[in-house]
Formats: structure tokens, sequence, C-alpha cells
């Protein structure tokens, strides 16, 4: 086997061996692509990279999706990056066609759920309200900046996919929301086919909808009004 097809090889493992450890707990799996399919849509692999890097969204700390450039790999049609740090693992891919792949950690199942939820006795037991709100915000305005990059043509198609949810229960970090509203699906997928100029004018809207059809699934009903002022302080980086 020459050096060429071993490093393939290896790499695909990576590959694997970091879809496992994200499927092996609670993940989401993103999916944003245009409905007119074209293969070479973008015209090279560098400029796929500098797409994701002008349309990556940074409204706090942590980045949407993740520019790890010690992990860049490009592949026949498409390029890709991800991280595996502190447990957390993401691995997303962008295609020449313009689709935009995405499969990550729920942070909830990694970090450590404050002792003041004695219901709650595994870390991989909850879903935080205002974490799935930032998320799912981050994930429509990176579409929205897809779509003002004209990747996504006329009429896209946007899934949210959220594995292992079953027997999940919502809460806060800060303790605010006692959790009681647990998920009976093991799987909660939205899915959405939007024209460009309706994501451009109202992906923050869209993103508080989805959120609230995620809730939905935990038997949790919240008005738009209620979570339109936690959006805001996301958009606004104000979250101090």
């Amino acid at each position: 086997m020459s050096a060429i097809n071993t490093l393939e090889v290896k790499e695909e493992m990576d590959v694997k061996e970091r879809l496992e450890k994200i499927k092996s707990r609670g993940y989401w799996r993103v999916n944003i692509r245009p409905i007119d399919f074209e293969e070479r849509k973008i015209e090279s692999l560098e400029r796929c990279w500098k797409i994701i890097e002008d349309c990556c969204v940074r409204f706090r700390g942590w980045d949407y999706p993740v520019l790890n450039k010690e992990e860049i790999r490009y592949g026949n049609d498409w390029v890709q990056s991800g991280h595996n740090w502190s447990g957390l693992s993401e691995l997303w891919r962008f295609y020449q066609s313009g689709q935009f792949i995405h499969y990550f950690s729920c942070i909830e199942d990694y970090r450590e759920i404050p002792n003041y939820f004695p219901t709650l006795k595994r870390v991989d037991r909850g879903l935080s309200v205002t974490s799935t709100l930032y998320k799912v915000t981050e994930i429509y305005e990176f579409a929205t900046r897809l779509a003002e990059k004209n990747v996504l043509q006329n009429q896209a198609k946007i899934s949210i996919k959220l594995v292992k949810m079953k027997d999940r229960t919502l809460f806060e970090w800060d303790g605010s929301m006692i959790p009681v509203y647990k998920s009976e699906s093991e799987e909660i997928v939205t899915d959405e086919v939007v024209s460009t100029m309706e994501l451009l004018g109202s992906s923050r809207d869209k993103a508080i909808d989805k959120t609230r059809k995620i809730l939905s699934e935990f038997s949790y009903e919240i008005s738009q009004t209620v979570l339109v002022p936690t959006q805001q302080r996301l958009i606004e980086k104000r979250l101090g």
C-alpha cells in the first residue's frame, strides 16, 4: 500500500472513531443544503474553507462551527474539520455542492450538572433550555450567512436532529428551572424547506420556532416572547 493510500485509510479511521465517540452519548446532527443539487457549485476546496471562515458564527466563546486548522482535511469534493476537547467532540464537512453536515456532542453530557438537581443522577440525563436556544440560533445564523454568500441559491433544507433524548429532562444551568419535563422520544427532528429570502428576513424568529418545537417534545410549552430576550443577549454578546 502506498504512503498516500495509507494516509487516506488512517484519516477514514479517524473520522469513524470521532463519529463513534460523538454517537456514544447524546448528540446533534445538522444538515444544511440547497434544494437544487449542483455537484461543483463552489469552484474549489480552498473557496469552501474560505466560505466557512466567513460564515462562522462568533456570538460567544464557542464558534459555530469550530474552525480548527489542525484538523483541516480535504477530500475529492469536500473540506472537513472538527475538534476533540475536554470530552466534547464535533466533526463537520462542507461540500462543493453547498451541503453542510455537522455532528457534535451534547454539552450536557460532558459538563457537571449542578448538584441542586438531585433527580439528574447521571450527566447524560438533561438538556438545557438556554443552551438549546443558543445552538439553534447559531445554526440558523450560520445558514443565513451561507444564503448571503449565494451558497444555498433559491431554497434550502435545514435539518436538525437530536439523538439519545429519551428520558432526558429539561433544566437550566443556574437552577432556575425544576427538571420535570421529560422526553419520550429517542430522536427529536426538525426539518424545514425555506426560501433564502425568507431565511434572510426571519432567521432569528425561525430559530425560536424550532427551539420551541424541540422543547415541545419534552411536553414543555414556552412562548416566543419569553425566549426573545435570551436570544437577544446571545446575539449582543451579553452572556456575563
